[in-house]
Protein backbone atom coordinates (compact mmCIF):
# COMPACT_ATOMS: atom_id res chain seq x y z
CA UNK A 1 0.00 0.00 0.00
CA UNK A 2 1.32 3.48 -0.91
CA UNK A 3 0.30 5.58 2.47
CA UNK A 4 0.94 9.67 2.67
CA UNK A 5 2.38 10.59 6.23
CA UNK A 6 1.68 13.99 7.36
CA UNK A 7 3.45 14.87 10.71
CA UNK A 8 6.46 12.28 9.82
CA UNK A 9 9.22 13.93 11.60
CA UNK A 10 7.05 13.88 14.86
CA UNK A 11 6.43 11.70 17.84
CA UNK A 12 3.68 9.74 16.66
CA UNK A 13 3.78 10.53 12.93
CA UNK A 14 7.35 9.15 12.77
CA UNK A 15 6.57 6.17 14.61
CA UNK A 16 3.82 5.53 12.38
CA UNK A 17 6.21 6.29 9.13
CA UNK A 18 8.84 4.01 10.69
CA UNK A 19 6.66 1.13 11.39
CA UNK A 20 4.34 0.85 8.43
CA UNK A 21 7.95 1.36 6.19
CA UNK A 22 9.25 -1.66 8.35
CA UNK A 23 5.58 -3.65 7.50
CA UNK A 24 6.50 -3.18 3.22
CA UNK A 25 4.10 -0.25 2.91
CA UNK A 26 5.21 2.84 0.59
CA UNK A 27 5.73 5.43 2.49
CA UNK A 28 5.40 9.13 1.38
CA UNK A 29 6.54 11.31 4.64
CA UNK A 30 5.48 14.82 4.33
CA UNK A 31 7.36 17.37 6.54
CA UNK A 32 8.55 20.28 6.20
CA UNK A 33 12.03 19.96 5.78
CA UNK A 34 13.17 16.89 3.62
CA UNK A 35 15.66 15.80 5.59
CA UNK A 36 13.50 15.14 8.56
CA UNK A 37 12.07 12.31 7.33
CA UNK A 38 12.67 9.20 8.50
CA UNK A 39 15.20 6.95 6.77
CA UNK A 40 13.65 5.05 3.85
CA UNK A 41 10.58 7.10 3.02
CA UNK A 42 9.93 9.30 0.51
CA UNK A 43 9.89 13.25 1.36
CA UNK A 44 7.33 15.50 0.29
CA UNK A 45 7.80 18.86 1.75
CA UNK A 46 4.00 20.36 3.00
CA UNK A 47 3.39 23.66 5.41
CA UNK A 48 -0.14 22.84 6.12
CA UNK A 49 -0.18 26.67 7.14
CA UNK A 50 -0.05 27.76 3.90
CA UNK A 51 -1.31 24.43 1.83
CA UNK A 52 -3.18 25.36 -1.28
CA UNK A 53 -5.34 22.57 -3.05
CA UNK A 54 -3.38 21.99 -5.99
CA UNK A 55 -0.14 21.35 -3.74
CA UNK A 56 -2.55 18.56 -1.23
CA UNK A 57 -3.77 17.14 -4.56
CA UNK A 58 -0.58 16.78 -5.64
CA UNK A 59 0.96 14.53 -2.65
CA UNK A 60 -1.60 12.77 -2.15
CA UNK A 61 -1.65 11.48 -6.21
CA UNK A 62 -1.13 7.79 -6.36
CA UNK A 63 -1.93 7.23 -2.38
CA UNK A 64 -4.06 4.36 -1.10
CA UNK A 65 -4.47 5.76 2.42
CA UNK A 66 -3.50 8.87 4.01
CA UNK A 67 -2.71 9.30 7.71
CA UNK A 68 -2.95 12.97 9.12
CA UNK A 69 -0.23 13.28 12.28
CA UNK A 70 0.87 16.25 11.58
CA UNK A 71 -0.08 18.90 14.10
CA UNK A 72 0.26 22.90 15.18
CA UNK A 73 0.80 21.84 18.76
CA UNK A 74 0.60 25.24 20.51
CA UNK A 75 4.18 25.86 21.09
CA UNK A 76 3.50 29.80 20.89
CA UNK A 77 0.84 31.92 21.34
CA UNK A 78 0.00 31.71 17.19
CA UNK A 79 -3.65 31.06 17.28
CA UNK A 80 -3.89 31.77 13.31
CA UNK A 81 -1.24 29.57 12.65
CA UNK A 82 -2.80 26.75 15.05
CA UNK A 83 -6.21 27.47 13.21
CA UNK A 84 -5.00 27.09 9.76
CA UNK A 85 -3.10 23.86 10.45
CA UNK A 86 -4.97 22.01 12.34
CA UNK A 87 -8.45 23.12 10.92
CA UNK A 88 -7.49 23.98 7.21
CA UNK A 89 -5.13 22.03 6.76
CA UNK A 90 -7.01 18.94 7.78
CA UNK A 91 -9.71 20.67 5.46
CA UNK A 92 -7.71 20.76 2.08
CA UNK A 93 -6.34 17.15 2.65
CA UNK A 94 -9.81 15.61 3.35
CA UNK A 95 -10.92 17.57 0.20
CA UNK A 96 -8.29 16.47 -1.93
CA UNK A 97 -8.50 12.51 -0.89
CA UNK A 98 -12.08 12.36 -2.09
CA UNK A 99 -12.26 10.03 -4.93
CA UNK A 100 -8.40 9.64 -4.21
CA UNK A 101 -7.78 7.23 -1.25
CA UNK A 102 -9.43 4.11 0.29
CA UNK A 103 -8.65 5.10 3.67
CA UNK A 104 -8.16 8.21 5.61
CA UNK A 105 -6.69 8.36 9.12
CA UNK A 106 -6.70 11.10 11.62
CA UNK A 107 -5.26 11.65 14.59
CA UNK A 108 -7.10 13.39 16.94
CA UNK A 109 -6.83 13.63 20.81
CA UNK A 110 -8.67 13.64 24.24
CA UNK A 111 -8.16 17.35 25.14
CA UNK A 112 -11.90 18.34 24.29
CA UNK A 113 -13.43 15.77 26.45
CA UNK A 114 -15.24 17.33 29.07
CA UNK A 115 -13.68 17.84 32.23
CA UNK A 116 -12.94 16.34 35.00
CA UNK A 117 -12.43 12.90 33.15
CA UNK A 118 -14.76 10.90 35.46
CA UNK A 119 -15.58 7.08 35.26
CA UNK A 120 -15.18 4.70 32.29
CA UNK A 121 -13.98 7.31 29.20
CA UNK A 122 -15.14 5.95 25.93
CA UNK A 123 -15.74 7.26 22.49
CA UNK A 124 -19.62 8.66 23.44
CA UNK A 125 -18.20 10.47 26.26
CA UNK A 126 -19.58 13.92 26.37
CA UNK A 127 -16.99 16.88 24.56
CA UNK A 128 -16.98 20.97 25.89
CA UNK A 129 -16.16 24.13 24.61
CA UNK A 130 -12.46 23.77 23.72
CA UNK A 131 -10.12 25.50 26.35
CA UNK A 132 -7.50 26.70 23.54
CA UNK A 133 -7.17 26.88 20.01
CA UNK A 134 -5.24 23.57 20.04
CA UNK A 135 -8.11 21.46 21.30
CA UNK A 136 -10.41 23.52 18.83
CA UNK A 137 -8.18 22.42 15.63
CA UNK A 138 -8.50 18.93 17.26
CA UNK A 139 -12.39 18.84 17.59
CA UNK A 140 -13.22 21.15 14.54
CA UNK A 141 -11.10 18.40 12.34
CA UNK A 142 -12.99 15.47 13.86
CA UNK A 143 -16.04 16.84 13.12
CA UNK A 144 -14.63 18.03 9.38
CA UNK A 145 -13.79 14.03 8.98
CA UNK A 146 -17.21 13.14 10.42
CA UNK A 147 -18.93 15.37 8.14
CA UNK A 148 -16.18 13.52 4.83
CA UNK A 149 -17.13 10.40 5.83
CA UNK A 150 -20.98 11.42 5.47
CA UNK A 151 -21.23 12.83 2.16
CA UNK A 152 -17.76 10.96 0.30
CA UNK A 153 -18.86 8.14 -2.03
CA UNK A 154 -15.52 6.68 -2.03
CA UNK A 155 -13.02 5.74 1.12
CA UNK A 156 -13.51 5.42 5.25
CA UNK A 157 -12.44 7.97 7.77
CA UNK A 158 -10.51 6.51 11.12
CA UNK A 159 -9.67 8.79 13.90
CA UNK A 160 -7.48 7.77 16.30
CA UNK A 161 -7.78 9.47 19.99
CA UNK A 162 -4.61 8.80 21.54
CA UNK A 163 -4.33 9.51 25.46
CA UNK A 164 -0.75 10.70 26.63
CA UNK A 165 2.11 9.76 24.05
CA UNK A 166 5.27 8.91 25.82
CA UNK A 167 8.26 6.69 24.88
CA UNK A 168 11.44 7.51 22.54
CA UNK A 169 10.63 10.66 20.30
CA UNK A 170 8.65 12.35 22.67
CA UNK A 171 10.51 16.09 22.35
CA UNK A 172 7.96 18.04 23.77
CA UNK A 173 8.44 18.70 27.76
CA UNK A 174 6.04 16.83 29.54
CA UNK A 175 5.14 15.24 33.37
CA UNK A 176 6.65 11.93 32.05
CA UNK A 177 10.27 13.70 30.34
CA UNK A 178 10.63 15.36 33.39
CA UNK A 179 9.94 12.36 35.82
CA UNK A 180 12.71 10.15 33.32
CA UNK A 181 14.95 13.53 33.38
CA UNK A 182 15.37 13.72 37.20
CA UNK A 183 15.28 9.82 37.70
CA UNK A 184 18.40 9.55 35.43
CA UNK A 185 19.95 12.46 36.60
CA UNK A 186 19.19 11.07 40.25
CA UNK A 187 18.06 14.54 41.13
CA UNK A 188 14.35 15.18 43.58
CA UNK A 189 11.24 14.43 41.11
CA UNK A 190 8.82 17.20 42.90
CA UNK A 191 5.03 16.28 42.94
CA UNK A 192 2.12 18.95 43.38
CA UNK A 193 -0.76 18.25 45.37
CA UNK A 194 -0.77 14.49 46.82
CA UNK A 195 0.20 13.61 43.37
CA UNK A 196 -2.87 11.31 42.74
CA UNK A 197 -3.59 12.95 39.22
CA UNK A 198 -4.39 10.17 36.77
CA UNK A 199 -3.28 9.98 33.34
CA UNK A 200 -2.98 6.78 30.56
CA UNK A 201 -0.02 6.72 29.32
CA UNK A 202 0.54 5.03 25.94
CA UNK A 203 4.16 4.82 23.86
CA UNK A 204 3.71 5.84 20.31
CA UNK A 205 4.70 2.61 19.19
CA UNK A 206 1.51 1.00 20.16
CA UNK A 207 -0.42 4.09 18.39
CA UNK A 208 1.65 3.24 15.31
CA UNK A 209 0.28 -0.23 15.61
CA UNK A 210 -3.02 0.68 15.79
CA UNK A 211 -2.66 3.19 12.88
CA UNK A 212 -1.50 0.45 10.78
CA UNK A 213 -4.42 -1.82 12.13
CA UNK A 214 -6.76 1.08 10.99
CA UNK A 215 -5.34 0.74 7.34
CA UNK A 216 -5.37 -3.23 6.75
CA UNK A 217 -8.73 -3.70 8.42
CA UNK A 218 -11.47 -2.52 5.52
CA UNK A 219 -14.30 -2.27 7.86
CA UNK A 220 -12.28 -0.25 10.46
CA UNK A 221 -14.24 3.47 10.34
CA UNK A 222 -14.90 6.22 12.89
CA UNK A 223 -13.78 7.06 16.40
CA UNK A 224 -11.20 4.57 18.57
CA UNK A 225 -9.93 5.78 22.05
CA UNK A 226 -6.00 4.53 22.09
CA UNK A 227 -4.03 3.74 25.22
CA UNK A 228 -3.06 1.68 27.69
CA UNK A 229 -6.54 1.42 29.75
CA UNK A 230 -4.88 1.58 32.74
CA UNK A 231 -5.07 5.63 35.18
CA UNK A 232 -1.80 6.16 36.44
CA UNK A 233 -1.16 8.68 38.78
CA UNK A 234 1.74 11.28 38.74
CA UNK A 235 2.94 9.38 42.05
CA UNK A 236 3.13 5.92 40.44
CA UNK A 237 4.82 7.07 37.80
CA UNK A 238 7.66 8.83 39.16
CA UNK A 239 7.87 5.36 41.06
CA UNK A 240 7.93 3.54 37.90
CA UNK A 241 10.99 6.14 36.46
CA UNK A 242 13.09 5.76 39.68
CA UNK A 243 12.59 1.43 39.12
CA UNK A 244 13.05 1.15 35.69
CA UNK A 245 16.11 3.49 35.75
CA UNK A 246 17.77 2.05 38.85
CA UNK A 247 17.84 5.62 40.38
CA UNK A 248 17.91 6.90 43.65
CA UNK A 249 16.02 9.62 43.20
CA UNK A 250 14.06 10.72 46.39
CA UNK A 251 9.99 12.06 45.60
CA UNK A 252 9.26 14.89 47.11
CA UNK A 253 6.18 16.81 47.41
CA UNK A 254 6.07 20.75 46.16
CA UNK A 255 3.15 21.63 48.75
CA UNK A 256 1.40 23.39 46.07
CA UNK A 257 -1.66 21.79 44.72
CA UNK A 258 -2.69 20.27 41.55
CA UNK A 259 -6.19 21.23 40.47
CA UNK A 260 -6.38 18.42 38.20
CA UNK A 261 -6.42 16.36 40.62
CA UNK A 262 -10.09 14.80 40.65
CA UNK A 263 -12.16 11.58 40.12
CA UNK A 264 -11.04 8.56 38.95
CA UNK A 265 -11.32 7.56 35.23
CA UNK A 266 -10.33 5.07 33.19
CA UNK A 267 -9.66 5.25 29.30
CA UNK A 268 -11.88 2.57 27.62
CA UNK A 269 -10.18 0.69 24.85
CA UNK A 270 -12.62 -1.63 24.04
CA UNK A 271 -13.94 -0.73 20.80
CA UNK A 272 -10.01 -0.58 19.43
CA UNK A 273 -9.49 -3.96 20.65
CA UNK A 274 -12.97 -5.22 19.33
CA UNK A 275 -12.55 -3.76 16.01
CA UNK A 276 -8.86 -3.07 15.00
CA UNK A 277 -7.36 -6.12 16.97
CA UNK A 278 -5.75 -3.61 19.48
CA UNK A 279 -3.65 -4.57 22.67
CA UNK A 280 -0.74 -2.31 23.93
CA UNK A 281 2.51 -4.14 23.04
CA UNK A 282 4.77 -1.53 24.91
CA UNK A 283 4.99 -1.60 28.63
CA UNK A 284 5.68 1.80 30.60
CA UNK A 285 9.11 0.39 31.69
CA UNK A 286 9.68 -0.06 28.11
CA UNK A 287 8.65 3.45 27.00
CA UNK A 288 10.36 4.91 30.17
CA UNK A 289 13.79 2.71 28.98
CA UNK A 290 13.51 3.21 25.61
CA UNK A 291 13.10 7.12 26.18
CA UNK A 292 15.98 7.24 28.61
CA UNK A 293 17.98 5.75 25.97
CA UNK A 294 17.08 7.79 23.20
CA UNK A 295 18.06 10.45 24.59
CA UNK A 296 21.10 9.05 26.32
CA UNK A 297 20.06 10.34 29.79
CA UNK A 298 21.63 7.17 31.21
CA UNK A 299 24.52 5.01 30.24
CA UNK A 300 22.83 1.82 32.24
CA UNK A 301 19.37 2.34 30.21
CA UNK A 302 18.85 -0.37 27.84
CA UNK A 303 15.96 -0.80 25.45
CA UNK A 304 13.41 -3.80 27.24
CA UNK A 305 10.70 -3.65 24.32
CA UNK A 306 8.21 -5.89 23.59
CA UNK A 307 7.10 -6.89 20.26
Amino acid sequence: MNVLVTGASGHIGGAIARLLRDRGHAVRAAVRAPECAPEGCEPVVLDLARAEPDRCADIIRGCDAVVHAAAWMGDTNDTEASLRVNIMGTFRLLEASTGMVQAFILISGLNFLKKPLDGLVSEDYPVEEPADPYALGKLAAESLALQHMRRAQTGRVVMLRPSSPVGPGLRRRRFFSICCEAAAAGEPIRLHGRGTRLQDYVDARDIARAALAALERPDAAGIYHIGAGIGLSNLDLARRCVEALNSDSPIVFSGCPDPEEGPSWTLDIRRAARELGYAPAYSLDDAIRDYAAWRNLSRTSDSGASR
